[in-house]
């Protein structure tokens, strides 16, 4: 035999080899994933908002989805969610779909939150609601956990904003806050409370 042709019989070993080695850890992973089956808590699309319909922005009863979407027993414990301020674990629904269930002081206010954002169309009481507007962005009189967040807010944005949300009735708003294990006192106190802070987002210009 050549030394022309074992070098190539070398070289053919050697991409034979790579390529099966290549073939079988390709199907090791995709095995190890379909045996892990969907990632907890991750989503494989973002949409941050969509626009929502007058009538459906005041049903509150539901949350987002609707009440089609409403979590079904019994829930599957699937992990323990390690993030956050409040316990919570992550668990699966009668229909398979993956949910979080939270105690504690933020459960009730996260619940009717979630319900007031999705009215508005997306997915802490202050003293001074709108602190400060100057140089055509918002400051807001939050404070607490990631306080940046209500800081520089540009005047259009609010002003968008202020147009979904004031679409909503008081009505509604009591509705959705007594469907978050809000008491008859609470679910009127809040939705005055409400309804003010979003008269005075009409106010910013």
């Amino acid at each position: 035999m050549s030394w022309p042709l074992i070098f190539l019989v070398i070289v053919g070993g050697i991409v034979a080899i790579f390529w099966t080695l290549h073939l079988a850890w390709r199907l090791h992973g995709v095995w190890r994933i379909r045996r892990a089956g969907p990632r907890p808590q991750l989503a494989t699309r973002h949409r941050i908002w969509h626009d929502v319909h007058t009538e459906e922005a005041n049903d509150l009863r539901f949350g987002l989805g609707g009440e089609a979407y409403v979590p079904q027993p019994p829930f599957e414990f699937v992990e323990e969610v390690l993030t956050g301020s409040h316990p919570s674990v992550a668990v699966r629904d009668a229909r398979r779909r993956l949910q979080r269930m939270k105690w504690g002081a933020e459960a009730k206010p996260e619940a009717f939150c979630v319900r007031f954002a999705a009215a508005c169309g997306f997915e802490a009481q202050t003293p001074a609601f709108v602190a400060a507007v100057h140089d055509n962005v918002v400051d807001f009189g939050y404070q607490g956990q990631r306080s940046e967040i209500g800081r520089a807010i540009p005047v259009p944005h609010v002003q968008w904003f202020h147009r979904k949300a004031r679409r909503i009735t008081e009505a509604a708003l009591r509705t959705g806050l007594l469907a978050s294990g809000a008491t008859l006192e609470e679910a009127a106190q809040f939705a005055r409370a409400l309804m003010t802070r979003i008269g005075a987002l009409g106010r910013v210009r």
